[in-house]
């Protein structure tokens, strides 16, 4: 199994120790053989990425990932005291997300998460990728997932990792249970956040042919890719992770320049 940290020069000092710390039981055990860490300046990310900022396909791109989007717009909803009913209703792309151009910290966040894309294409079995924010809060539930993931067959799927930060919209979904770890089956695969998904080198590599370009936050621009290339998913119910900066764990690495 691959592990892959997602962090920036400026954060890595405060966040490495701890999760690398959090991860010692995994490498130990042998379920994560390699351990890579993306953290490069920004020139040296954007040269290394070999894609494209292309602000004029905004809308082209929403609209390719809209009812993704839209089935996450609708979860928040839920989560709020709003019935998925009457947000469905009231929802449009244009209302919820205007053509805007990338701060520089979105372009910076996505030449990391392309590399580990690129990385992953490179090597033969599954990948976990973590963002340096990720929070291992179940090391039981973790190292099974690692084990799993090592004996899962089915290699063009992606597995959305992340925690309930945004809830799952399960409307006509179906459930998979492996082991003690739950699933919700996308035959369209679903990004939430980006904090912890893994993947197959023959996804990543269907994944970075629709990266030739971006428009939208990587998240966003990662579902985008995903419903371009009908890629199913698994979308974990009892996930191992917190998402430690919308958790109140640490500060948001979110900065405007």
């Amino acid at each position: 199994m691959n592990l892959i940290i997602v962090t920036c020069p400026q954060l890595a000092p405060k966040r490495l120790c701890r999760l690398i710390a959090q991860l010692t039981c995994a490498i130990e055990s042998g379920l994560v053989t390699s351990l890579h860490i993306i953290c490069m300046g920004d020139l040296e990310a954007q040269e290394l990425v070999e894609t494209r900022y292309k602000p004029e396909r905004w809308n082209d791109d929403i609209s390719m990932g809209w009812e993704a989007f839209k089935s996450n717009i609708i979860a928040m909803s839920c989560k709020s005291g709003v019935s998925a009913e009457r947000g469905e209703g009231l929802l449009s792309p244009c209302t919820y997300f205007p053509s805007r151009h990338l701060t520089q910290s979105e372009h910076s966040i996505t030449f990391r998460h392309i590399l580990a894309i690129k990385h992953i294409i490179n090597t033969k079995t599954a990948s976990v990728v973590l963002e340096d924010d990720a929070v291992i809060a179940d090391e039981k539930m973790f190292l099974e997932l690692l084990y799993s993931l090592n004996r899962y067959t089915k290699r063009r799927v992606f597995f959305d990792l992340c925690d309930d930060y945004i809830p799952h919209y399960t409307d006509s979904c179906n459930s998979l249970l492996i082991g003690n770890l739950r699933y919700w089956i996308k035959p369209n695969a679903i990004t939430r956040t980006l904090m912890a998904y893994a993947m197959f080198p023959e996804t990543a590599n269907l994944i970075l042919d629709s990266l030739k370009n971006y428009s939208l936050p990587i998240d966003m621009q990662m579902q985008v890719a995903l419903s371009e290339q009908g890629i199913p998913g698994l979308s974990i119910v009892n996930s191992p992770f917190q998402h430690g900066s919308k958790r109140n764990v640490m500060p948001s690495a979110v900065r405007q320049y």
